[in-house]
């Protein structure tokens, strides 16, 4: 397996985010992913795009993340 496929690829966070948003949406993965407060991975990945868009501002370059399960 390899190592660090992100830097490799040069992907961004949000690029992260969306593929690991889709890939767990798509039901690649079949169990569901929670943290220790019960957020599922779609919450958590949706809390991170926010604050990243957050970080950047309104004029961000981030876009919207559809989170859909």
């Amino acid at each position: 397996m390899e190592e660090n496929i992100i830097a490799r690829l040069n992907l961004t966070e949000q690029e992260v985010l969306s593929i690991v948003s889709e890939w767990y949406q798509s039901g690649a993965y079949q169990d569901i992913l929670q943290d220790e407060e019960g957020s599922e991975l779609c919450e958590i990945v949706q809390g991170i795009y926010d604050n990243l868009k957050e970080e950047q501002g309104e004029g961000g370059s981030v876009g919207t993340l559809k989170i859909k399960r």
